[in-house]
């Protein structure tokens, strides 16, 4: 049996962890937009062909920008719920 200190304990340790996930996440989609925005700024934001550079870019955007959805909802599951979503359940 747990003790309601352990417990507690435990569900910070988590929350930590879930944020550190969570600042790693928003850094990379960050990271990722940038250098996605870069690129149309650079090309004028015009697109009379496509690019596969550009593309390969928008692509590490979007899936930098899913990830960073799936931790947030994650942690805010976690930190307003008390729960953790099941690996199954989608967050975006």
């Amino acid at each position: 049996m747990v003790d309601g200190g352990t417990r507690e304990a435990v569900r910070q340790d988590l929350e930590q962890f879930w944020d550190d996930k969570l600042h790693k996440a928003r850094d990379r989609y960050f990271r990722a937009a940038a250098e996605f925005h870069r690129q149309l700024l650079e090309h004028g934001g015009e697109h009379p062909q496509i690019d596969y550079a550009e593309v390969g870019v928008r692509r590490a955007e979007a899936v930098a920008f899913a990830d960073y959805c799936r931790v947030l909802a994650t942690f805010t599951e976690l930190v307003a719920i008390g729960t953790l979503a099941g690996p199954e359940r989608s967050a975006c």
